[in-house]
């Protein structure tokens, strides 16, 4: 037996998955281990990029980014960008500040940033904008453009008068005759009928309300600036590459591991982890050094008969290659609850079995998969055989409880149904109609269908919750919102649609006006 604490933690908990899963933990047995603490050597190359955003916007620079002033620099044309971006990435390059800034910002991350892979660290404090303005194309800039609707004549013809000038005399009605004095004349149009038309006075065209007049509008292409804004921000990005440096030196099983599960899965409590100062010595390929300290153990067991090799890796004595010994165990089991899924004592027989007790208690959950049930074994049971066992069990839950569910759902129904009848027959329903806004009948049909839907829903969980208490006893928990529903399959939910459209139904059979009907009739009564 070995001294070491990785491998006599790896033991426990291998012992601890097959304990209650048809293997005896005494079965477990520790034929030999290399354990050895590993050092890895890795590093962070930085590569610099210029990394560019750009905007177009109507009037003068905005300076979206808020950068200084001196930050900004106006050019000729965005034909001189590139220039300007080379010229920019060479100054950066050749100040060395931006890797310094780059791994301040990687080292603040969780674990130093060890094993990020591509990450893009933004150096701000040297960020600049470049930009140039444009003429707006559609006011050549003068920031006005030719009203529409006046041609820029400043004026329209008068639509009151149809360019007529005149209108008809408000003061006899177009007689021409005084209303006081029949005798005579009216005194507004002197007998012509007709008068100057009160809104263009006579002169047949009216002033145009779009341009005031003017003959011509702001533009609105570019605001009334006359001119657009071309921003470019250019940001120099640090593109960072982590790689493990000694990987040629490292056991075979741990490069296994690494592939598999990824290096920064390391920087999660599994290794100790330091970097060291930037190296900068080459400013145009800056990197950051690190070392991670784990213990590391390729061990060899027995289980059941079985001899297997598996690796140990990290502070928490990560469970890696193992085979899933857990899956030949249960295997028959398995295989015999399955094809026993009517029989009585099946479920208790199953619930005598560990990882079918756990798939039990997920399933009381609302969500339950097979990741969550491998989740609780650090190793030995598959994917495949989790999903397995959470299906056989929801078969099961089902199966002894699918019988007295029909019967309550059938008794319900019945019950519902002559609710239903009574509501409408005793002409409740038409009174709320007929006093109320037909709305109200819209929004008791909905209270009825709904209310029905639930309160099948719930009684089936109910009934199912406590059928598979009383079958199990009263040392199992069942959960009553959770298993009655999610473990017993759907029927609640079918059965409370059905109620809804049942009801819906008995309207037509009884004649009773539908509450839509009565909303098109008389919408707000």
């Amino acid at each position: 037996m070995t001294d070491n604490k990785l491998t006599l933690e790896g033991v426990a908990k291998i012992k601890s998955a097959a304990d209650g899963n048809g293997i005896d933990p005494s079965k477990v047995e520790l034929l030999g281990s290399e354990e050895v603490m590993l050092t890895v050597h890795a590093r962070m190359n930085l590569k610099l990029e210029m990394a560019r955003e750009s905007a177009s916007y109507p009037g003068s620079f905005k300076n979206t980014k808020g950068l200084a002033r001196e930050r900004a620099e106006k050019i000729a044309s965005e034909k001189d960008i590139e220039q300007k971006i080379t010229e920019l990435k060479t100054s950066v390059e050749t100040g060395g500040l931006w890797s310094r800034d780059a791994a301040r910002q990687l080292l603040a991350e969780p674990g130093q940033a060890w094993g990020l892979e591509k990450a893009d660290v933004i150096i701000d404090s040297m960020a600049k904008a470049f930009y140039c303005d444009t003429v707006c194309s559609a006011c050549n800039g003068v920031s006005f453009v030719s009203c529409s609707a006046c041609h820029q004549a400043g004026y329209i013809p008068c639509s009151y008068c149809h360019e007529s000038g005149l209108e008809t005399c408000t003061g006899c009605n177009g007689s021409g005759i005084n209303s006081a004095y029949p005798d005579q004349y009216c005194s507004y149009c002197n007998g012509s009928r007709q008068v100057y038309c009160k809104h263009c006075q006579g002169k047949r065209q009216m002033q145009c309300m779009q341009c005031r007049g003017q003959g011509r509008v702001k533009c609105t292409t570019c605001g009334s600036s006359g001119l657009f804004t071309t921003e470019i921000n250019v940001l120099p990005t640090a593109k960072a590459e982590f790689l493990i440096t000694d990987s040629a030196n490292l056991p075979g099983g741990f490069r296994k591991a690494i592939a598999r599960a990824g290096t920064k899965t390391l920087a999660k409590g599994h290794a100790t982890i330091s970097a060291k100062e930037l190296d900068a010595s080459n400013a145009a390929a800056p990197f950051i050094p690190y070392t991670a300290v784990m213990p590391y153990a390729e061990t060899r067991l027995r289980i059941n008969g079985k001899p297997m090799k598996c690796a140990l890796l990290g502070h928490k004595c990560v469970i890696l290659d193992l085979p899933a010994f857990i899956d030949t165990a249960i295997e028959d089991k398995i295989a015999q609850f399955e094809a026993a899924v009517r029989q009585p004592d099946t479920l208790a027989k199953a619930l005598e079995l560990r990882v079918c007790r756990e798939a039990f208690d997920l399933l009381q959950l609302k969500q339950a998969d097979a990741k969550m049930l491998r989740q609780l074994y650090p190793a030995g049971l598959s994917i495949e055989m989790a999903q397995r066992v959470l299906d056989v069990m929801r078969k099961l839950v089902h199966s002894q409880t699918i019988l007295v569910r029909m019967v309550v759902a059938a008794v319900s129904v019945l019950l519902f149904v002559g609710a239903d009848y009574f509501i409408i027959a005793s002409g409740i329903r038409a009174t709320i109609a007929t006093i109320a806004k037909p709305i109200s009948a819209f929004l008791f049909d909905a209270a009825i269908c709904t209310g029905g839907y639930f309160l099948q829903n719930m009684l089936l969980r109910f009934v199912a919750a406590k059928r598979l208490q009383q079958k199990l006893g009263a040392s199992e928990k069942v959960a009553f919102k959770s298993s009655g529903g999610q473990t017993a399959g759907d029927m609640g939910i079918i059965v409370g649609v059905l109620v809804a459209v049942l009801y819906v139904a008995m309207l037509f059979v009884l004649k009773s006006a539908p509450s839509w009907q009565l909303i098109l009739a008389r919408p707000f009564g």
